[in-house]
Parts: structure tokens; sequence; C-alpha cells
């Protein structure tokens, strides 16, 4: 399950730039956020388009970017 605190989301999309991969999410409300993961080295991060996930956030980590 999802760490205490953590906020729920669904992954929408998994994009792979090399040494990073960024993980498009949906949180319940329709709000959509970016997370940028460091790519493990085989390649399989582990997630999946559809897949139900926790998020956390270190403190001073989170960024916001505004289109």
């Amino acid at each position: 399950g999802a760490a205490e605190g953590a906020i729920k989301a669904r992954v929408a999309s998994l994009v792979y730039f090399g040494t990073d991969t960024h993980c498009h999410l949906h949180l319940a409300d329709g709000t959509e956020v970016v997370a940028r993961l460091q790519s493990p080295a085989d390649g399989e991060s582990g997630l999946v388009q559809g897949q139900e996930v926790g998020i956390t956030f270190v403190p001073g980590a989170a960024q916001r970017v505004e289109e």
C-alpha cells in the first residue's frame, strides 16, 4: 500500500529520457503531476500505465512549473 500521508495518484504515462524517466500522474481531482525519476540500470521502473500509486515529497524537493 501507499505510505502514510502519501497522495494517491494514477500513472498516466511513462516517458524514458536516458538517465531519467518522467512519470505523468493524475490525482483524483484531475491535477496532473510529473515526477522525474532516476531510470534504473535495467530500464524497468516497475511502474505501468494505469497503476495506482502513492506519492510523497522530500521537503524542498517539489517544484511548481506553470505553463
